[in-house]
């Protein structure tokens, strides 16, 4: 059996994921595909780690607060803090 039967390049398996090779190669590096081999300066990844690779579910979404809302945030919790040691 040859060896392009059951091994396949980064790039080759960028073009068959729909990822670009550097997404790839961060895979490979990652452990994401458990059997892939860096030989030289090459990934040769099993076509069977390709198949049986899974995508993690994406991140929230969102936007990142604004500096007005961080800026009410920090005054707030300094204002509850404020509270809690004039009590005691």
């Amino acid at each position: 059996m040859p060896l392009s039967d059951t091994f396949v390049t980064a790039p080759q398996a960028a073009t068959i994921m729909g990822l670009s090779h550097s997404r790839v190669h961060v895979l490979c590096r990652q452990g994401r595909f458990p059997s892939a081999e860096f030989i030289g300066s090459t990934w040769l990844i099993p076509r069977s780690d390709i198949e049986n690779f899974k995508r993690l579910p994406a991140g929230p979404k969102g936007r990142p607060p604004t500096r007005e809302e961080d800026a009410a945030f920090i005054k707030e919790t300094l204002a509850k803090a404020q509270i809690g040691t004039s009590e005691k």
